[in-house]
């Protein structure tokens, strides 16, 4: 089974960070994301998270601010987990690998009023499902 761990990353201010996959990207280039990915043989979802953090922004999170806050088994062969992370750092430095070209940073608000990109992938979507539904 394969799961997918993300996170929603706030920053000192409360801002949810976005990531821009990059054009090479072969998934939803140029499509907006959400830090994290997915959870490897022997490792926790909140491991994988924290690793795929430091690997596309190289944020170093601390274990104990990685908190489940959703899990959505999508089908038999794919589970998506949210996490939420808070930050003290308002707006910290960010390091992006070769999968990113680009973020933001923004409040609940501006993204739920965010047009949603067409044909959105399917985590991005249950993102925006959980979100709406709180």
């Amino acid at each position: 089974m394969k799961i997918v761990a993300k996170a929603l990353l706030y920053d000192g201010a409360g801002r949810i960070l976005l990531l821009r996959r990059s054009l090479t990207h072969p998934n939803y280039p140029h499509h907006y994301d959400f830090p994290g990915g997915e959870v490897e043989d022997g490792e926790t979802h909140h491991i994988a998270n924290q690793r795929e953090i430091l690997e596309e922004t190289s944020l170093v999170v601390p274990i104990g601010n990685v908190k489940l806050i959703y899990e959505k088994e999508i089908s038999l062969d794919l589970t998506h987990i949210i996490h939420e992370i808070k930050l003290q750092e308002k707006q910290p430095a960010i390091n992006l690998s070769w999968e990113h070209d680009g973020y933001i940073w923004l409040t609940l608000g501006e993204f739920l009023n965010s047009p949603v990109p067409e044909d959105p992938d399917d985590y991005y979507q249950t993102v925006l499902d959980y979100l709406h539904a709180m």
